[in-house]
């Protein structure tokens, strides 16, 4: 799997959704992942293990399964914040804030290595998705079985630095697809819905310039229309020689105008 920075999230962001009404930022990529449309992780490379939940509700210590050295990404709600932060820092080059935590949850597992070899105990692998521990030393990978019981002391308190974020290239281009198809939907009907419009414009128009001004000429004759046909019209159109504005194209675009005025009254 690939991983980005927030850096290169915006910059890709920015390039393939030129479209949107504001360029994008650190403000809106932290938006993206308080919303959980994309998920914040840190690459961690240290000792860890499985939490037993209820030994830790009830005994007040955590209880460690299958402690490894890990090597991985790991994500907490803790690094959502940071990205809030960071952009809300006026100056994010420096005394930039830092998130800490001594739990997280694995979002990728690159390899866990295991204290007491693959085949004994058949350890508990580590999946997306699972709620771990961070211990403060690795386990010994000399001993035969490594310790369980852990108290809440012993965890490794885990900084992370704003410059330390990263973002899954796969969620990334996922969003990007999915703005870019949205887009393309409302386009699609806007496009449709204007040219209905202005159809109805033209067959408006056509009607205007065959239609008979008010008054009289001096000698009392009714004054005459701009053109007494859209065949008329036509004929003037295709006069000036335009491209794609000949005769037989401007006759079907005006039957089209004409059609759509008249569906349009009948509304």
């Amino acid at each position: 799997m690939k991983y980005y920075t927030a850096q290169q999230t915006i910059e890709l962001l920015n390039k393939e959704l030129p479209q949107t009404p504001m360029p994008y930022d650190l403000a809106q990529l932290a938006d993206l992942c308080s919303r959980e449309v994309l998920t914040p992780t840190v690459f961690y490379s240290k000792g860890l293990g499985h939490i037993d939940r209820e030994a830790h509700y009830h005994q007040q210590h955590q209880i460690i399964e299958g402690a490894c050295t890990f090597k991985g990404y790991l994500t907490h709600d803790a690094l959502s914040d940071l990205l809030t932060d960071y952009a809300n820092t006026p100056t994010p080059a420096s005394d930039a804030p830092i998130a800490q935590f001594s739990t997280a949850t694995i979002y990728e597992t690159c390899r866990a290595y295991y204290a007491w070899g693959d085949n004994a105990n058949s350890p508990k692998p580590y999946n997306q998705g699972d709620t771990v521990a961070l211990l403060s030393s690795e386990p010994s990978h000399d001993e035969p079985h490594p310790p369980t019981t852990h108290n809440m002391t012993e965890s490794d308190i885990f900084t992370v630095t704003p410059t330390m974020l990263r973002l899954p290239a796969d969620e990334v281009h996922q969003f990007i697809d999915d703005i870019k198809a949205e887009h393309a939907r409302n386009n699609e009907q806007l496009d449709d819905n204007t040219a209905k419009d202005y159809l109805t414009t033209i067959g408006l128009l056509l009607e205007l310039l065959q239609r008979k001004p008010k008054g009289f000429n001096k000698d009392g004759t009714d004054l005459p229309a701009l053109f007494p046909s859209q065949a008329k019209i036509i004929e003037a159109i295709d006069e000036q020689a335009i491209t794609n504005h000949r005769y037989g194209k401007v006759e079907k675009r005006f039957g089209n105008a004409n059609k759509a005025l008249a569906d349009t009254r009948k509304r």
